[in-house]
């Protein structure tokens, strides 16, 4: 019986936590819920150009790596967009927080930058 009586404030206390947890997670999603904010189509477009243009580099040459890591970090950029896209078009009458896809876009179009300027930076060594 004593063990009864001391497990109550611990009973009341976790079921507290718990439902003010629910309602907040609740109200977080009704009240903030992100849009899909996709602007890498410019990122996609000058990589693509680039690539484009050094697509007959030869494997002996300095910036081929870079060219390789840039091919690399585009595709991923080109999935995680389409995918972002299908998604959004999916949930486009029900709601959908886009938070971490608008995270991971903007980081791996960052990485995409990154690398187009260091792709840039090798190719302007070797020409000078």
């Amino acid at each position: 019986m004593a063990y009864y009586i001391a497990a109550l404030p611990v009973v009341y206390i976790g079921t507290q936590v718990a439902a003010s947890r629910v309602v907040h997670a609740a109200t977080n999603w009704l009240t903030v819920c992100e849009g899909l904010q996709d602007d890498t189509t410019a990122t996609i477009d000058t990589a693509q150009s680039i690539l484009n243009m050094y697509k007959t580099l030869k494997i002996t040459h300095p910036a081929y790596n870079s060219r390789l890591h840039l091919q690399a970090s585009l595709d991923s950029l080109v999935y995680l967009s389409d995918n972002a896209r299908k998604k959004a078009k999916k949930w486009r009458f029900l709601r959908k927080d886009f938070t971490q896809i608008n995270f991971d876009l903007d980081k791996q179009r960052n990485r995409v930058e990154q690398r187009i300027r260091l792709f840039r930076e090798v190719t302007l060594l070797i020409h000078d």
